[in-house]
């Protein structure tokens, strides 16, 4: 009798565990996390130079227009922290990026008249050409996203932006010469959005777009002339600091 219970035992089916693979599983995206980045920046410069003599009325001044791209790379790191509640995300972000964003813009010929004193100079072949350079770029942005599926993250994002600019002119007559060079931070704001997606429990994959708006950046500066010459002329250009970026980049969640 025992026997016989015994093989009974032995015949009933035994369940095991099914197996739950761990890239399955939906991400907990609340913590803190560092990231890096890489990417690609673009934008349109356009300014106008114009010259000014506060001192004696010049017919329409003289305006040239000049306009080229403001492109580059752009690389960095950042910190951030999530907060989730069910399928919504909320975080903030502050990020540091090297930037290599420039571009340059050159013309020539020759201007008409505009009067006394600086008729006779400004008639003269001229030549002219201008820089303009974002050496870094920073932010700090707070970021809305939900989960449409497991470990799918997508995020609206915008706050504070500020970074480093730089923009040169150079102005040449045979008399007379313009040089002028500014440089400092500047700050705006940045906007964007992107996809951010779970590569296990602590590393992310993300694609993310922003476009920034730094203001512009003032170059003003006074004639150098070969000769000496009175009065004082001016030139002064206005470069906008604004454009986009695309870039790619890793997140690692630290808790």
């Amino acid at each position: 009798m025992a026997d016989g219970g015994l093989a009974v035992a032995a015949d009933l089916p035994v369940k095991i565990p099914a197996y739950v693979s761990p890239a399955a599983a939906t991400r907990n995206w609340t913590g803190f996390y560092i990231s890096g980045s890489l990417g690609y920046g673009w934008g349109a410069e356009n300014n106008i130079l114009l010259f000014t003599d506060p001192t004696v009325t010049v017919p329409g001044a003289v305006p040239s227009n000049h306009s080229y791209d403001l492109n580059g790379f752009i690389g960095g790191g950042g910190v951030g922290y999530n907060y989730q509640f069910n399928d919504v995300i909320l975080g903030l972000e502050a990020d540091f990026s090297y930037a290599h964003f420039a571009g340059s813009d050159s013309s020539g010929g020759a201007f008409a008249p505009i009067g006394p004193p600086w008729g006779a100079l400004l008639t003269s072949p001229f030549s002219y050409s201008e820089t303009a350079a974002l050496d870094w770029l920073g932010t700090v942005r707070g970021r809305i996203g939900f989960t449409p599926v497991n470990d799918l993250l997508i995020y609206a994002t915008g706050g504070f932006a500020f970074g480093r600019a730089k923009a040169t002119t150079l102005l040449t007559f045979p008399l007379v010469s313009f040089i002028g060079a500014a440089s400092g931070t500047k700050t705006g704001w940045t906007a964007g959005g992107g996809a951010e997606y779970a590569l296990g429990e602590r590393w992310s994959a993300k694609v993310e777009y922003l476009y920034y708006d730094l203001g512009s950046l003032l170059v003003d500066d006074a004639a150098a002339p070969k000769v000496p010459l009175t009065p004082t002329f001016e030139t002064w250009v206005d470069f906008p600091l604004h454009g986009s970026i695309v870039r790619v980049g890793l997140n690692y969640k630290l808790d």
